[in-house]
């Protein structure tokens, strides 16, 4: 299903959307999408919730179950995907790890549940776990996976910034290793760990130039700059609200926050906060992503708010969207961005 819309943007002209719903009719999976990546070759990958992959090419559906033999098995479940290259996929289920690699999976392991993958700058990749995170030996030829510290740590995310420290979010506080024998950063990652010790992790991001965001269940955003200071942002100092589900950077600059009760945008120093009154469709905020043409767009439980231009719209069912829960957002190579929910995609062209 298609849906042409006319959105106005302050300082163009109107420029028009297509919105696609893509469903099981269409030859997706399964409609729940957990996760969508994109490989060198265009392909758009989608994490389903109880059907293994779908591949996305030239407008059509391929798909591939991750355990032909055993059709009910909880690695149907994906809950994660890393694009290692062209040829080759990481997939994190809820009964094991794989790489999908010239048309076959091998099985890496069956014995943990993924969550979540990051890649250092050696090229280490890098596993969270339901019990602890795992380094993937020999990545390309016969994976392994070789447990790094705590077996006992369920972990949310990680992150690696270009200095080479693996930051590791986990349901009890944030925890770090350093790369090889190198010491540098260990000051500043132990302060970050007492700091936090005990608080649930929701999301990381690293920059460029090795600062590092946190962003928790209770004591809102932090930003670790490479000085080593710690600048906390929550409720008391104007941050929307102190449960943080995403953190990006947009092509200015400028640092979103979201978080359960409304939208932060960090410029300059100052915090500007949307919410349902500035035209948000939900307060809650639970993905962000940006656009080729500098929008920026925030899902949410009651739909998509695409802002451009200080100006905010929002998208429903009503305007094509297949479910107003929207719990994922991705932007491909080609400026195409995808919606995912609990009741398909939805492919966005501007």
């Amino acid at each position: 299903m298609a849906v042409a819309l006319n959105q106005r943007r302050r300082g163009s002209l109107r420029r028009r959307a297509t919105f696609t719903h893509f469903t099981t009719q269409n030859g997706l999976a399964h409609d729940f999408v957990n996760d969508v990546v994109e490989d060198d070759s265009g392909t758009v990958w989608f994490a389903t919730n109880f059907a293994g992959l779908s591949a996305f090419r030239h407008g059509r559906f391929r798909n591939i179950l991750v355990a032909p033999d055993a059709p009910a098995s909880f690695a149907h479940r994906v809950n994660s995907l890393f694009v290692e290259n062209a040829r080759a996929l990481w997939l994190a289920t809820d009964r094991g790890v794989f790489r999908f690699s010239n048309d076959s999976f091998s099985t890496i392991t069956r014995d943990v549940t993924g969550t979540s993958f990051a890649r250092d700058t050696s090229g280490t990749l890098w596993l969270g776990t339901t019990n602890g995170v795992m380094s993937v030996v020999d990545s390309s030829g016969s994976p392994a996976l070789v447990l790094v510290g705590d077996s006992h740590l369920a972990i949310t995310s990680l992150a690696c910034t270009p200095d080479g420290i693996l930051w590791i979010g986990t349901i009890r506080g944030l925890f770090f290793r350093l790369p090889g024998s190198r010491h540098r950063g260990r000051w500043q990652g132990e302060r970050l760990v007492h700091v936090l010790s005990g608080e649930w992790i929701r999301c990381l991001m690293a920059e460029p130039d090795n600062t590092l965001w946190i962003g928790t269940a209770n004591r809102g955003a932090l930003k670790v700059p490479p000085d080593g200071s710690i600048i906390t942002m929550n409720e008391t100092n104007g941050l929307a609200g102190n449960t943080v589900s995403d953190i990006v950077r947009d092509r200015e600059g400028n640092i979103w926050i979201a978080t359960t009760t409304g939208l932060s945008k960090l410029a300059s120093e100052q915090i500007v906060n949307s919410t349902r009154a500035h035209g948000l469709a939900a307060h809650g905020v639970n993905a962000i992503t940006r656009d080729a043409l500098g929008g920026m767009w925030f899902g949410t439980r009651r739909g998509v708010t695409r802002m451009m231009g200080g100006r905010l719209r929002t998208y429903t069912r009503a305007d094509g969207l297949s479910d107003d829960y929207v719990l994922t957002l991705f932007t491909s190579d080609d400026g195409t961005l995808w919606c995912g929910t609990e009741a398909g995609p939805v492919r966005i062209q501007l």
